[in-house]
């Protein structure tokens, strides 16, 4: 007998959604099982206004990411832009340790993940540590299952949490899309919608993880098609590149013998805030922002786009025009 292809668009892509179809059922009929789905959406811009000159100008990044629930269909939106955070492995555990203490019921000990296959933000070793300290350490679940798509089968339902929203709708400033959000979907509940600036304290895990685990990650991600990590079993990560047959175990933590065990706690392993403040934009796109909000309809909105920072000197012999908001030429598209 010939053994499964990967590849196969009818075996493992199939399998995918059958074992997200399975544990949708085990969500709804066991009480400390839940299964999510999770990814980042595409950015909006803003402000998102109608003029041409948006044509010509960048604007600001407004980024959501979506965890989704499948027992319940329900949806929440973390939600910020370019200046509160960026969208790497610390920004994505960040607001994952918020989902999982101010969402989550407590009384979930089983949590089943699905994710594409995205390095940075999925499959990376500091997201994998994280899940690891979320069971063997914090003692937050008694097991985390990771399951992750083959290329070409990775609709997941956040695709149609996020087509919900009109990314037509006119912007000015952040909160206008969060408004959009929250009108975006009534059934069956409307778009939980998270203001990251205000409610995620995004924190350094990377650094924090650096001094509890190897350096080194003892297992290549890019194969991986499910990852289990069980509190029964602290010591290893078990993985597998199919959907089917048996896991294979690697040791992640570190030797615990009398010569290093007095490094097992460091001075430096606490967690941190990963940013100090306000995120620096850069300096042209700081230009177009302040050239568009001109056209901004709402004071409030000039307000956010002149308190904006740029990550440049400025200099005084440049950008005069959008230092001091001289109304743009009525023929300058001419």
């Amino acid at each position: 007998m010939t053994a499964k292809k990967d590849q196969s668009p009818n075996g493992n892509g199939d399998k995918f959604y059958e074992l997200k179809k399975k544990y949708r059922r085990a969500a709804k009929k066991t009480p400390d099982l839940e299964a999510i789905v999770k990814d980042y959406q595409r950015n909006l811009p803003t402000p998102n206004i109608t003029t041409n000159d948006v044509y010509y100008r960048r604007q600001l990044n407004f980024i959501s990411f979506n965890v989704h629930v499948l027992s319940d269909e329900s949806s929440i939106f973390y939600t910020y832009d370019e200046t509160v955070a960026r969208k790497g492995a610390d920004d994505v555990c960040s607001m994952l340790e918020h989902y999982f203490f101010k969402f989550l019921d407590p009384k979930i000990r089983q949590l089943i993940i699905f994710c594409d296959s995205c390095a940075g933000q999925n499959k990376n070793y500091t997201t994998i540590r994280f899940f690891h300290y979320m069971v063997c350490i914090k003692k937050r679940f008694d097991s985390i299952k990771m399951v992750f798509p083959i290329r070409g089968h990775s609709y997941l339902e956040c695709d149609r949490d996020m087509g919900k929203i009109n990314s037509k709708s006119y912007t000015e400033v952040p909160d206008d899309w969060r408004n959009i959000f929250l009108q975006s979907r009534q059934k069956p509940t409307p778009f939980n919608v998270i203001d990251c600036a205000i409610e995620v304290e995004f924190k350094t895990w990377t650094d924090y993880f650096s001094d509890l685990y190897p350096t080194k990650n003892p297992i290549p991600t890019r194969p991986i098609r499910v990852l289990l990590i069980e509190e029964s079993k602290p010591r290893f990560i078990n993985h597998k590149s199919t959907y089917h047959g048996p896991y294979l175990s690697v040791v992640i933590t570190r030797a615990t013998n009398k010569r290093n065990r007095k490094n097992k706690i460091n001075k430096n392993s606490i967690l941190r805030p990963l940013y100090d403040g306000p995120l620096p934009i850069k300096k042209a796109k700081l230009n177009d922002l302040l050239h568009l909000k001109q056209f901004l309809t709402n004071s409030d909105a000039q307000q956010f786009y002149a308190a904006l920072k740029s990550d440049e000197t400025d200099r005084d012999d440049v950008d005069v025009e959008y230092a001091d908001n001289i109304p743009i030429d009525e023929n300058e598209d001419a």
